[in-house]
C-alpha cells in the first residue's frame, strides 16, 4: 500500500485569472522578489512529447517543506527522517537558521496536530505555480483558511523566497543535486515503457464523469515529485479560468532510508490514484447520507486500518472504491486482471488494512458489463457503497 500523508486534502480552488505577468509595468524591488521565487517555481522532469502528464519538481515547495520540519525541530516523521543521508545534508545545513524570522512565524502556516507541513498552504503555492508558470497568468484572487485574499499569500510568498536567499538555500540543492539528477534519469528511462497515456484515458472512459464535474475545462495531469518526503501523496485539482490541473503532490521514493531507491512504476500508480479522488470523492460525497447510515456502529480500522480511521465516513468509502476503481483500470490496460490485483490491490488488502476493499472490487463486474445502464460511476456509487457495508 502507498503510504499517504497524514492529512490528505481535497481542496478546490476556484481562480479568478488576472493580467498577464509579461505585461506588468515599472519594475520594483517586490516585482523582483517575484521574479526570484519565479525561477525556483517548477523544473520540469519529463521531456516527452507526451502532454497528457507531466512530472515536475520545485525548489520553492522543498523549502517550504524543509522550513516546516526545522519549525518543528525535525521531530516530524512524515518529513525530513534521520536515516537518509540527504535528510542528514538537509539537518547540517538548516540547523543553523532555526532563529531565523520566517521559521519563527511559521506556527499559522504548519499542520501542529501532525507537525507536518500545511495543506492548504501546499495548495495555494500549487495553484500559484498552475497558473503564473504553466498558463501564464498570476491569479487576483485567492482566499482560504490560511490566506484571507491573495496579498496575504504573497507576503508569505516573498518571505519564503527570502528564507531561501537568506539560507543559501541554491547551494544546498546545488551541493546535493546529484541525488536529483539521478532521479531525472531514471524518471526520462522508465517512463517511457509505462502506457501513462492509456492508463489516464482509460480512467477517463472508467468513471465516465469528466464532463459533469469538469465541463469545459481542459484537463492537465501533474505529478510534483519531492525527494523531502519519506512517503505519501495527497491530491489537488487546482480550478483556474479554462484549464483545471489534477496534481498529485507525492514522495518518489520506494525505501525512503535509501536516497536512491526511486520506483517509478510505483509514482505512476500513485498519480493514478490521486487523480481518481478527483472524479470519486464528489459523487461519493453526495452520497453521505447514505454512508452514515449504513456505517452506523461500524469500525473504521477494519474499512481502512489504523491510518484512516480518524478521517470521516466518507472519505474512507471513497478511499475503498478509488484502490478497487484503480485495480480495474491496471487490469484492462495490462489486460492482466490477475496482475492488477496482485500488484495494486492485494497489499492494500493484507497491509494496508482495507479488508473490504475486495467485495466491491469484484461487484464491479456488474458495472462494467452494463454501462448502457450505468452510463457513469456516479450511477453505480450507491450499489458499491452498500456493498462495502453489507
Amino acid at each position: 500500500m502507498k503510504k499517504r500523508f497524514a492529512l490528505i486534502s481535497f481542496v478546490f480552488i476556484f481562480v479568478l485569472i488576472g493580467c498577464n505577468i509579461k505585461q506588468s509595468g515599472a519594475i520594483n524591488i517586490k516585482q523582483t522578489r517575484e521574479f526570484q521565487h519565479k525561477e525556483i517555481l517548477l523544473e520540469k522532469v519529463n521531456q516527452s512529447d507526451d502532454e497528457c502528464y507531466t512530472i515536475y519538481t520545485s525548489k520553492l515547495m522543498d523549502t517550504y517543506l524543509i522550513a516546516c520540519a526545522l519549525y518543528f525541530d525535525f521531530d516530524t516523521p512524515n518529513m525530513i527522517e534521520d536515516n537518509n543521508t540527504l535528510y542528514q545534508q538537509v539537518k547540517e545545513h538548516f540547523s543553523l537558521y532555526k532563529n531565523h524570522l520566517f521559521v519563527k512565524s511559521l506556527e499559522n502556516y504548519v499542520d501542529t496536530e501532525y507537525r507536518d507541513s500545511n495543506p492548504w498552504v501546499i495548495s495555494s503555492i500549487i495553484m500559484y505555480m498552475c497558473s503564473t508558470e504553466l498558463e501564464n497568468k498570476e491569479v487576483n484572487q485567492l482566499q482560504n483558511p490560511v490566506f484571507h485574499n491573495y496579498e496575504a499569500f504573497k507576503e508569505f510568498l516573498n518571505d519564503l523566497t527570502q528564507f531561501y536567499k537568506d539560507t543559501n538555500a541554491e547551494k544546498f540543492f546545488d551541493t546535493n543535486k546529484k541525488y536529483e539528477l539521478k532521479m531525472y534519469k531514471e524518471i526520462e528511462e522508465k517512463i517511457k515503457s509505462i502506457p501513462v497515456a492509456a492508463l489516464i484515458q482509460t480512467m477517463e472512459s472508467y468513471v465516465g464523469n469528466k464532463e459533469r464535474y469538469y465541463e469545459n475545462q481542459n484537463v492537465k495531469y501533474i505529478s510534483l515529485i519531492t525527494l523531502y518526503r519519506p512517503s505519501g501523496a495527497s491530491f489537488y485539482p487546482i480550478r483556474l479560468k479554462d484549464s483545471t490541473y489534477f496534481v498529485s503532490y507525492q514522495s518518489i521514493f520506494q525505501e525512503p532510508s535509501n536516497i536512491e531507491s526511486f520506483d517509478i512504476d510505483r509514482c505512476v500508480e500513485t498519480a493514478i490514484h490521486e487523480y481518481l479522488h478527483m472524479y470519486i470523492n464528489p459523487p461519493v460525497e453526495e452520497q453521505k447520507q447514505l454512508i452514515d447510515r449504513l456505517a452506523t456502529g461500524k469500525d473504521k480500522i477494519i474499512y481502512g486500518g489504523k491510518m484512516y480511521q480518524h478521517m470521516d465516513w466518507h472519505r474512507i468509502t471513497d478511499e475503498n472504491i478509488v484502490r478497487a476503481v484503480e485495480a480495474r483500470i491496471y487490469g484492462e490496460v495490462y489486460n492482466n486482471t490477475n496482475r492488477a490485483y496482485e500488484e495494486v490491490l492485494k497489499k492494500e488488502v493484507e497491509w494496508g488494512g482495507f479488508t473490504k476493499v475486495r467485495n466491491i472490487y469484484e461487484i464491479l463486474d456488474e458495472y462494467e458489463d452494463n454501462r448502457k445502464q450505468y452510463l457513469s460511476i456516479n450511477a453505480y456509487i450507491p450499489k458499491l457503497i452498500e456493498e462495502l457495508f453489507k
